[in-house]
């Protein structure tokens, strides 16, 4: 099977044979031989879109394939070729949609696997309710914070506002994931509200902190991000008037807006999918560091220290405001990622702000 792969595979752009042997092997479990096929790919002098394509193609063909040894051949290929940060995000990812828990709780106990079994250890706390019970996840867990690893902030559980977060549909030909956000067609006509007296407390740390969920939607792509925090001069309902007035550039110029009210668990949502998905181009960076991300985000908004509990956050995120928004201003791209989130923290006074939008 190597030779007859590999020949030829730098000059060509139709991969479609080659990936319907490894498909093949893999269902038959022969997860030693796409090992070394990975390994050969690896080590290949060209480096062509087909190669890597293929490399790839080896690696999510084992994870999402539960047959014979091909979820630990999986991590074991992962350690072997050192990809990126976010082919192991992914890797891990697949591995917890796809294979079943004896396959891949051993994994996690593995002592030279650190990285992919702290993703996969989160990646199957989304999937899996009460797996957090088992030994094997207890134990890295553990490890992690030891090691100080950040995913260790993040309980092996999920919080009542987790429970109904969107996960991707994994398959060889493909996956697909529904946005919570994107440009809505029900915005209102706005009636020009007087400009607010608020102040703005906005600070750098404050800024990155709210948007962690997004920020690779600039970094990596072509989005636009606002974060902001306003003091009101009293107390105030938060909705799209108020959100109007504050000079958001988001909502400057003409177009209807669309606020709406919101409950925790909708922001928890919109921000894991931003987080985890990514904008138009990047990527995003998987459940695990998704998560992780959202929950950043969610303290920025809330108010609360990035070091807290996410318990605390959660809580505090209970009592605050919602409102989700997007407006046909010409800072939305209005293609697919829009999003806009407004949080009214408990002193009735303190308003933040998250916008984003992204184009491919």
């Amino acid at each position: 099977m190597l030779e007859e792969i590999l020949r030829g595979l730098a000059e060509t752009d139709d991969l479609t044979w080659r990936c319907e042997v490894v498909r093949r092997a893999a269902t038959e479990g022969r997860s030693a031989e796409l090992y070394d096929l990975g390994l050969r790919l690896h080590a290949h002098p060209a480096d062509t879109w087909a190669v890597s394509h293929l490399l790839d193609y080896v690696r999510q063909a084992l994870a999402l394939t539960p047959a014979g040894d091909n979820a630990a051949t999986a991590v074991r290929l992962l350690r072997a070729t050192s990809p990126k940060p976010g082919t192991v995000r992914a890797i891990a990812a697949r591995l917890a949609a796809a294979q079943p828990l004896e396959a891949v709780l051993p994994l996690l106990v593995a002592e030279d696997a650190e990285e992919p079994a702290a993703c996969l250890t989160h990646e199957l706390v989304l999937r899996h309710p009460g797996v957090g019970e088992a030994e094997e996840v207890r134990e890295r867990h553990r490890r992690m914070a030891a090691a100080g690893h950040p995913l260790a902030a993040l309980p092996v559980r999920l919080l009542e506002i987790e429970h109904d977060l969107p996960l991707p549909n994994y398959g060889l030909d493909g996956w697909s994931y529904g946005l919570p956000f994107g440009p809505h067609s029900d915005r209102a006509p706005r009636r020009r509200a007087p400009v607010s007296r608020a102040e703005e407390l906005t600070t750098p740390a404050d800024a990155e902190l709210i948007a962690s969920a997004v920020a690779n939607w600039t970094t990596e792509s072509n989005g636009r991000i606002e974060a902001r925090v306003f003091r009101l001069p009293e107390p105030a309902t938060l909705d799209g008037d108020l959100l109007d007035a504050l000079g958001l550039q988001a909502l400057d110029g003409e177009g209807g807006i669309a606020a709406r009210q919101a409950a925790p668990a909708d922001v928890m949502r919109i921000l894991f999918a931003a987080a985890s998905v990514g904008g138009a181009y990047g990527g995003g960076q998987g459940g695990a560091y998704g998560r992780l991300l959202a929950w950043r985000s969610l303290a920025g908004l809330t108010g609360a220290p990035a070091a807290d509990e996410v318990d605390d956050v959660a809580a505090r995120a209970g009592e605050c405001a919602w409102l989700t928004f997007d407006a046909d201003t010409e800072w939305f791209h209005a293609v697919v990622w829009d999003l806009g989130i407004a949080a009214l923290r408990p002193d009735g006074r303190t308003v933040a702000v998250l916008a984003g939008t992204d184009t491919d």
